[in-house]
Parts: structure tokens; C-alpha cells; sequence
């Protein structure tokens, strides 16, 4: 919203209204972060703290996320302990309704909408505390230079967590590891049932007497009631009567009784010509004897029409040969049943994600008491510190990269190139004494690179092996589900087949856990994804510096500095980004999922050695996932091959390179609030020796000697600047 008021303020409509500038400027006021009230904090902060704030708010926002957790789970076991004791009610889950199948869906889909909405807050509340506790500070930054080595400038990276204190370093790895379980469990917290029922199948000739009955003796009867769940009178009567549903073609009929769950049907009464039949009052009459008549063959039904005379008959597919023999006698009615779905809340799960809320806001709060001053979150406030107070480790090597920290002549990691002194004297101490005399490098401004260049060929390599892994895992699913007899096209998303049910009987806890995993894996991989794409926008934020000259973007403004509205990514990135993400996360739930499959006999009792509790798979939303993956994967390498807007050395991320790019003329004055451009300051002598030629000025002069020679020199300034040319020796 901010962001969209700056914008509309600048732009040209500010100049239909007189007023418009200042009822924007009054609107933009409003919604600015300082003018949040937060009871946490007692005064207001101090210069150089104000990533505080942003902490505190993070901690309210997950503190009112815990409070509506609480309440739901408690409205949870309120509900779930007030129902019938015939209710399904254990320790791993509880009832919470029966009845409806749609009503069910409904509120699952609901639920699930409202669990993803908190736990995207939740997440995206521990990011940002985390990336908090990871950016490093100035002072971080100027002791890591001090020791010859560097930190990484807004992206989060190994080497700022070794470098982090003990207390940053346990506030981190709890909030990483409070985000495990919200990856893992917090959408299986709601989980619906699939009520698949047995059902009753009556063969009788179309004109059954009144007064003639369905069955011959009392065995026959007891065993018709058995089978079907009516009496042979109630069957008489309804046919008779004509309550039960007209007449439709048989194909019609058997089509919803040709699945492997039934959901939705009761008994069937096939109707047959009577003279089709040797004169018996009953063809036959038999139920199928387990829930998933997908295990059930067509030709065991026909053992049991012992009646019927005629030849060819089949209950398969209507593409079969046999269909045609059934559709000329076969006539049809059923009795339809209330479909009795569940919605069941796991009360382990939901105290596991409270727990790991309240963990999350305790971490949030102890990081906003953590002293820290001067916290460099984006590349904007790296370059305003480096501006306003430059370092002096690396000066006089304006062109250094992030190539350079450990590869080239001087390799700024290794052998140090300035004096003795520095190596063994702390920053602070090592400025209140003698000036050091540094030795510097020309250099030849280096080609335009690439977008790929930027993160290295490590994380390239690790992302990559992750998205075909997971891919590979994906199609290997795929293939199994696509061998089974079931279509593919013929599945439902999120819906189990006979083919796709594995690990049956397990307990339900362990069985959420397995299916689940994947979210884990693609949590990572988003991880992967966003910071190969934080350190590549980096590059490109920076590079641009070369060709346009603007204000730094940091997370504090002063002066005509811009407001960050973000901390890594551009809105245009990040929100495709969390949309595929999002995307993905919802195919995986639809692609490995936990079923609880609940089987009722004909009279709508539970039967508990048919019904259980699996892990299944989907074909159809595994399909999706490797599509949506494999567009992902694409782009990104897509983008990697993009060029960046300038031959600017590239310095993504490295801290040293950056303060590198910092050191603006000495009249140059409050650099940092302006807007800057980067090139060859003006007023400065050219050299453009060789490098072989500079070098050897370097390793024969002794420092005094080596200040002696003047080169171009490249820096961010405010002042008018030239375009660093590729022929010129810079330092």
C-alpha cells in the first residue's frame, strides 16, 4: 500500500489536484511502520536500531496467529468430546461431523484455506526475524574485513551464520527448526474421511406376482435380508409400487457402480424378461462381499445366476464384446443411501504447531532484545554505510569482484595486499594509530557478465541436483500410477485408486509425517530457488548503478534515500514466486496424501476389518507437479542467461566487493542521502598501461613508490561521473 501511494505521489497524476500532494504525503504517513503502536517497546528506538520495530511486529503478528490457534483447538475438542461415544474418537484424531459428503468437503477445503493462510504468515513472519539475526552489522562486516575475509549483504548464507555470536545462532536454529513441523503437519491438523459402502444386488423378472414371494424358504429369506438390507417384501413392494428410480439405460445405470469406492449408491435391482428365466420367482440375489469392488471380477457374479438362461451376459466396460447381450435384457432400479462422510481434527498435531507458535514468539521477542546497531538487511544499506564511513581495507581496488576474493594476481582472501599491520591489529585499534599505507591493484574493467555468474556454480549446482531429484522422484510415482488399471484421466485429485494405496494400517501420526515429507523437500527448494534468485536481482540492482543514477533503496530512508518494500526480491519476482510455491505445495498435498477410508456394510455399520487408514498417491496431481516444476526449473535457468545491464564488476552479495564500489571523492559530502551513479570520477589521471606493466611497478616500488603512481578510479558518487572505459587502468 505504501508503495503504491510513493508511486501515485511521484507520478504524473499529482499535478490534476493541487491537493493531492499533500493528502498522499498524509497517506503515506499513515501506513509507515513507525507509526505502529507496539506495547513491547518501552521508548522509541535508537538510531541504527530500527529493524526492531520490524521484529516486534513480526512477534504480535504470530502472537494473534497462536491466540486464534488456541481458540480453534479448543472449539476442536469441545466439539470432538461432545458427540455420541458410537462417534470415531481416538488419541491421534477425533470426529468433529458425519453427514453430508459435500458439507464435509466444504469445511476440509475451508479449514485447509484458513491453515494455509496462518501458516504462510507464520512463515513469513520467521524468515524475516531470521534474516534479522543473520545480516550482519557494520561492526560484523568491519572485524570479518579486518581478518581478510567477508560476509554476505542481503541474502542469507552459511558463512553469516558461522559468523553470528552464540545467541544469534540458537535464536535462528530454533526458528528454523519451529518451521519444520509447520512445513510437515499443520495442513493434515483437518483431514476428511471416504465412506465407501457395500451394497446389495437383486436379479428378479419384470412381472413378479403380488402375491408370489422373492424367496422359497426361511434360510433363503434370512440370506436375501443378509445379503441385500431389505426383505424380499420391502424389494416386492418398492418395485411394485414404482417408488424406486424409472427407468434408464442399463450403461447408465452400472456406470456409477464402476468404481472402486463407492460413495454415492445402494442396493441394485436388475429387472429381467421373464422369459429370459426358467420360471423361478428370483434370478438371484447376493451383495459384493468387501467395499472396493474393484477387486471383484464380473465372472463371480455370474456364478450366482444360476436361473438365467441367457448365453452371454458381462458387468465390464461397456467397450467389451459381451456389453451388447447385457443391454438387451437387463432393466434397472436402486435404492439410494445417505452418505455418511467424517471431518476429524488430530489434537497431536494441533498442540505440535501451538508449540512451535509459542516457540517463534519468544524467539522474535528475544531477537528484538538483541543490541545490535546498524543492521545492513538490502544491498541499499551495505552501500549507504560504505558511503557514508568507507572502508579502508579496500581501497584502491574499485574493480574487485566476488571472483576476486580467492582467485586473481592478489587474491584479496590470501595474500593480503596491505600492510603487516592490518593482518595482526584489530580495525578499531589499527585506526587510532599510525596510517596504513595500502598497496593497491590496477585493474581493466571485466566484461558484462550474466544473471548465472552472480550466485556461483555451487548454489547453481545444488538447486539444480535438488529440482531433478525431486522431479525424478515425481516421474518414477508417476509411472507406477500410470501402469495401474485405473485411467489416469479417470482419477481424481486427491482421491485414492486401488493402485495407489500403500502403507496401510500404520499409525496415523507416522502416516502424516510420510505424507507430508515432500512439503519438507520443496520448502528446501524454495529456499534453494529464492536465494539463487536474491543473489542474481542483487547483481542486477547493483550493476545498475553503472547506467542510471538513483537513490539507494535501504530499510530506513533519510534524506531522498527510497524505502525498501522489500527485503531480498522485487514484488515483480517474489510474488510469482510464492504463487508457484503456493501452487506447488498445494499439488503435493493433492499428489501424497492421507486417506481414511471408513467401510460400512449394507446396513451402514462400520466394518473395522475393511476400513483403515493409508498413505495414497495421485497420478493426475503428481502430472501437474512435474509440470509446474519443470516450468519452474526452466525460467530459472532462462533467467540466468540474461545479461546484466552493465560491465560493472560483479559483486553480488560479497561485502567486500561492495565496500569496494564506495569510495567517493573527499568533497564529496552526505553521498548516501543523494542519488548516485557509478563510473570513473571526473578530474582524476588516466593510466592505461598494461597490467603486466602496472604489476611490475607494484612488486618493484616499495609503498611509498606505489602511491606515487596515479590511476582512474571508479566509485558511487553524486557528483557527475564518466563511463569506466575498458581500455583504462583503474585502482
Amino acid at each position: 500500500l505504501r508503495r503504491l501511494i510513493f508511486r501515485i505521489r511521484y507520478s504524473r497524476l499529482r499535478d490534476y489536484t493541487p491537493r493531492g500532494t499533500n493528502i498522499l504525503h498524509k497517506a503515506e504517513s499513515l501506513v509507515n511502520l513507525n507509526r505502529i503502536p507496539l506495547p513491547l517497546l518501552d521508548k522509541e528506538t535508537d538510531p541504527g536500531q530500527e529493524w526492531i520495530k520490524g521484529v516486534l511486529l513480526c512477534a504480535w503478528g504470530c502472537s494473534a496467529i497462536l491466540a486464534l490457534n488456541v481458540i480453534l483447538a479448543i472449539i476442536a475438542i469441545v466439539v470432538a468430546y461432545k458427540r455420541p461415544s458410537y462417534s470415531d474418537r481416538h488419541f491421534e484424531y477425533a470426529e468433529l461431523y458425519r453427514g453430508s459428503c459435500s458439507t464435509t468437503n466444504g469445511w476440509t477445503t475451508g479449514m485447509h484455506l484458513v491453515i494455509n493462510v496462518l501458516s504462510t504468515a507464520l512463515l513469513a513472519a520467521s524468515n524475516y526475524s531470521m534474516q534479522c539475526l543473520s545480516a550482519p552489522s557494520r561492526a560484523d562486516i568491519d572485524q570479518a574485513h579486518s581478518k581478510r575475509t567477508w560476509l554476505d549483504i542481503g541474502v542469507f548464507s552459511a558463512r553469516n551464520l558461522w559468523a553470528m555470536d552464540a545467541r544469534r545462532k540458537l535464536l535462528w536454529v530454533i526458528l528454523f527448526i519451529s518451521s519444520v513441523p509447520v512445513h510437515m503437519m499443520y495442513n493434515s491438523a483437518i483431514f476428511p474421511s471416504i465412506t465407501t459402502r457395500e451394497y446389495g444386488l437383486v436379479v428378479i423378472p419384470d412381472d413378479p406376482g403380488m402375491s408370489e414371494p422373492l424367496t422359497r424358504s426361511e434360510d433363503a429369506h434370512l440370506s436375501f435380508t443378509q445379503r441385500v438390507g431389505y426383505s424380499p417384501e420391502d424389494v416386492r413392494a418398492e418395485y411394485l409400487n414404482r417408488t424406486l428410480k424409472p427407468h434408464i439405460d442399463v450403461s447408465e445405470c452400472l456406470k456409477p457402480y464402476d468404481i472402486e469406492y463407492n460413495t454415492k449408491k445402494g442396493t441394485l435391482l436388475l429387472v429381467v424378461p421373464a422369459e429370459h428365466i426358467d420360471g423361478s420367482p428370483i434370478v438371484g440375489s447376493f451383495d459384493w462381499d468387501t467395499p472396493f469392488p474393484f477387486h471383484i471380477g464380473a465372472r463371480r457374479f455370474g456364478g450366482n445366476l444360476n436361473n438365467l438362461t441367457y448365453p452371454g451376459w458381462s458387468l465390464r466396460a461397456p467397450g467389451n464384446s459381451t456389453w451388447l447381450h447385457l443391454r438387451d435384457f437387463f432393466d434397472d432400479h436402486w435404492f439410494p443411501f445417505s452418505k455418511q462422510c467424517q471431518f476429524y481434527f488430530s489434537l497431536p498435531i494441533s498442540l505440535t504447531v501451538i508449540g512451535c507458535n509459542i516457540a517463534k514468539v519468544i524467539c522474535m521477542y528475544l531477537t528484538a532484545r538483541c543490541d545490535r546497531r546498524s543492521v545492513l538487511l538490502t544491498l541499499g544499506d551495505g552501500l549507504s554505510s560504505f558511503l557514508h564511513k568507507p572502508d579502508i581495507t579496500t581501497k584502491g581496488r574499485c574493480l574487485m569482484s566476488k571472483l576476486d576474493m580467492t582467485t586473481g594476481e592478489l587474491p584479496w582472501c590470501r595474500d593480503p595486499y596491505i600492510s603487516d599491520t592490518l593482518d595482526t591489529t584489530p580495525l578499531g585499534e589499527m585506526r587510532n594509530s599510525q596510517p596504513v599505507q595500502l598497496r593497491r591493484l590496477p585493474q581493466r574493467l571485466p566484461r558484462r557478465s550474466r544473471w548465472v555468474r552472480s550466485p556461483g556454480w555451487k548454489p547453481w549446482t545444488l538447486t539444480l541436483t535438488f529440482f531433478l531429484a525431486c522431479l525424478g522422484t515425481s516421474i518414477f510415482l508417476f509411472h507406477l500410477g500410470f501402469l495401474g488399471t485405473t485411467p489416469m484421466w479417470a482419477q481424481e485429485m486427491g482421491k485414492p485408486t486401488g493402485d495407489t494405496v500403500f502403507y496401510d494400517g500404520g499409525n496415523v501420526i507416522l502416516l502424516i509425517l510420510l505424507a507430508n515429507s515432500p512439503q519438507l523437500t520443496y520448502s528446501f527448494l524454495y529456499f534453494l530457488c529464492n536465494g539463487l534468485l536474491t543473489n542474481m536481482r542483487l547483481a542486477v540492482e547493483f550493476n545498475d548503478f553503472a547506467t542510471n543514477r538513483k537513490p539507494l533503496r535501504v530499510s530506513w530512508p533519510k534524506g531522498q534515500q527510497r524505502s525498501a518494500y522489500y527485503i531480498s526480491l522485487p514484488y515483480r519476482y517474489g510474488f510469482p514466486l510464492i504463487a508457484v510455491s503456493t501452487i506447488m505445495h498445494w499439488l503435493l498435498s493433492q499428489s501424497l496424501f492421507v486417506v481414511k477410508i471408513r467401510a460400512l456394510d449394507v446396513y451402514d455399520n462400520e466394518l473395522e476389518e475393511e476400513s483403515t487408514t493409508a498413505c495414497s498417491w495421485s497420478s493426475k496431481a503428481i502430472l501437474w507437479t512435474i509440470v509446474v516444476g519443470s516450468l519452474a526449473m526452466g525460467v530459472l535457468i532462462g533467467l540466468g542467461f540474461r545479461r546484466l545491464p552493465s560491465d560493472m564488476p560483479l559483486a553480488s552479495s560479497c561485502s567486500a566487493a561492495i565496500s569496494a564500489s564506495c569510495h567517493p571523492p573527499p568533497e564529496d559530502t552526505e553521498v548516501s542521502l543523494k542519488p548516485v551513479k557509478w563510473g570513473e570520477i571526473i578530474n582524476r589521471p588516466r593510466t592505461s598501461t598494461g597490467i603486466e606493466e602496472a604489476s611490475e611497478h607494484i612488486s618493484e616500488n616499495d609503498h611509498a613508490e606505489d602511491t606515487q603512481i596515479e590511476y582512474a578510479h571508479c566509485s558511487l558518487t553524486s557528483e557527475p561521473v564518466m563511463r569506466a572505459s575498458p581500455n583504462v587502468l583503474y585502482c
